[in-house]
């Protein structure tokens, strides 16, 4: 999957322990990618997986991430790069 950089609008608060992939919506703009979280991360809710088309990919240890904040992001179409 391509991997770019993006700003992400959106904060989130946990603190991990363990990799995480949190579930998005990137877009493109002129100047990179911006990407916000999709609502229900838990495991057992899938809702978010409907408008999902990318993964932020937060390694161990990633302090709480603050709006305005730039992360990985996986893109799930490949078409969108």
């Amino acid at each position: 999957m391509p991997r770019v950089n993006a700003i992400c609008s959106s904060s989130y608060a946990k603190k991990t322990g363990s990799r995480r992939f949190i579930r998005a919506l990137a877009s493109p703009r002129e100047d990179g990618w911006t990407v916000s979280i999709l609502p229900g991360q838990k495991p057992s809710m899938i809702r978010s997986l409907v408008d999902c088309n990318a993964l932020i990919d937060l390694p161990p240890g990633h302090p709480p991430m603050e709006a305005g904040s730039e992360v990985s992001i996986l893109l799930l179409d490949r078409s969108a790069v």
